[in-house]
C-alpha cells in the first residue's frame, strides 16, 4: 500500500500485501491523519503481513524511522517497510505548490509506472481515509484494458462530469475537453486498484501526463481522468464512501461500509469538522490517534520485526 504525506515533510508509501499488491496513499501527514489510517489498516487487515515501500519526498533519516516503526506498531507481523524517495521525480516535472488540498507529493501518483518498475498492480489510497473492511477482495479486482484502472464512479451535484467541471489549461484545450467529457463517466481516484502494466503498455499515458499536468497544470484526478476517457472499471462504492454533504445521497449503506473517505477540504482533525453522519465520527473517534499513540504501541513491543 502507498501513504503519502506531505507538509511539513512529503510522503508516499507502498504497501505490498502478501499477494505481491501495492496499496498507496497520499494526503498532508500531521500526525493524527497517518496514525489513524495505520490504526484502521492494521485491525481491519489482521494476520496479513504487508512489505511497504515508502516513496518520500523531503524526509531525514529519522523521519524515515519514525513512520516505519508507527507503521509497524499496526501492521500484521512479518510486516516490512522499506523507503524510496520522489523528490527527484517532484523536481523534474516542477510540480512544486500545491493546488487546494491536492499537494504536490499526491502528484507522484502519475508517475507509480516508473517509481516501481518491477511492480504489476497497486492499490492506491489516500491518506484521508480509514480502512475499515479486509483489503483482499479489493486486490481481487481485475481493472480492465486500456485504461487499467478501477475506482469508483463521481459526478459533481450538478450531475456534471469531474473532468468538465475541473479541466484548465488554454482556452481552446478546455473548451474541447469540457465538450468531449461533459457527461463522460469518471471516477475519484482515492481508491484505486491499478494495473501498472496495462499503463505501462499504452501508448498515450506518459503524452497525456506531459500535456495535462506537466503543462496544462492539472491535478492528478483531471489528468487519470482524461486518460482513462471513461473506459475505467467501477468499484463497489462501498469501497470508497465519500464522506462530504454534497455526496450524502451517493453514500451506500452504513453497515456495508469498507472504506470510509474524508473528501474534500474539510477533515476530521482540523477546526469546523462537521458531521451530518453520525456513524463517521463514530467510526473516527474508535480509530483516532496521534503519531505519539503509534510510536508508544512500537516502543512496548506491539512489533518485534526489524525495521529495515
Amino acid at each position: 500500500m502507498i501513504l503519502t504525506w506531505v507538509t511539513p515533510f512529503g510522503l508516499m508509501e507502498e504497501l505490498i500485501a502478501d499477494q505481491d499488491g501495492a496499496f498507496f496513499s497520499d494526503y498532508k501527514f500531521r500526525g493524527e491523519p497517518f496514525a489513524t489510517f495505520a490504526r484502521a489498516l492494521g485491525a481491519s487487515n489482521r494476520g496479513a503481513p504487508m512489505v511497504v515501500h515508502a516513496l518520500n519526498a523531503g524526509l531525514s533519516a529519522t523521519q524515515r524511522c519514525l513512520v516505519r516503526a508507527a507503521l509497524l506498531a499496526h501492521l500484521a507481523p512479518r510486516s516490512r517497510v522499506h523507503t524510496v524517495s520522489v523528490d527527484h521525480i517532484l523536481a523534474d516535472a516542477g510540480i512544486t505548490t500545491p493546488q487546494a488540498h491536492v499537494t504536490p507529493v499526491a502528484m507522484s501518483r502519475l508517475f507509480l509506472p516508473s517509481l516501481l518498475p518491477c511492480v504489476a498492480k497497486v492499490i492506491w489510497f489516500d491518506l484521508d481515509l480509514i480502512v475499515l473492511r479486509p483489503l483482499a477482495p479489493l486486490w481481487r479486482v481485475s481493472p480492465s484494458e486500456p485504461c487499467g484502472i478501477a475506482a469508483r464512479p463521481s459526478i459533481n451535484a450538478a450531475g456534471v462530469s469531474y473532468v468538465a467541471h475541473a479541466v484548465k489549461g488554454p482556452a481552446e484545450y478546455v473548451k474541447r475537453t469540457r465538450k468531449r467529457y461533459e457527461r463522460t463517466p469518471g471516477f475519484n481516484d482515492g481508491v484505486m486498484v491499478v494495473d501498472l502494466d496495462a499503463i505501462r503498455a499504452h501508448p498515450d499515458f506518459e503524452r497525456t501526463v506531459r500535456e495535462s499536468a506537466l503543462e496544462f497544470g492539472n491535478n492528478d484526478q483531471t489528468v487519470l481522468n482524461i486518460f482513462c476517457d471513461g473506459a475505467f472499471s467501477s468499484l463497489d462504492p462501498n469501497w470508497n464512501v465519500l464522506y462530504s454533504s454534497p455526496w450524502a445521497a451517493l453514500n451506500v449503506n452504513q453497515s456495508d461500509w469498507r472504506i470510509l473517505h474524508f473528501v474534500g477540504s474539510a477533515k476530521p482533525w482540523l477546526p469546523g469538522m462537521k458531521w451530518p453522519i453520525k456513524q463517521a465520527r463514530v467510526l473516527w473517534d474508535q480509530y483516532r490517534l496521534t503519531l505519539e499513540g503509534a510510536l508508544a504501541a512500537f516502543e512496548r513491543g506491539a512489533v518485534r520485526d526489524s525495521v529495515t
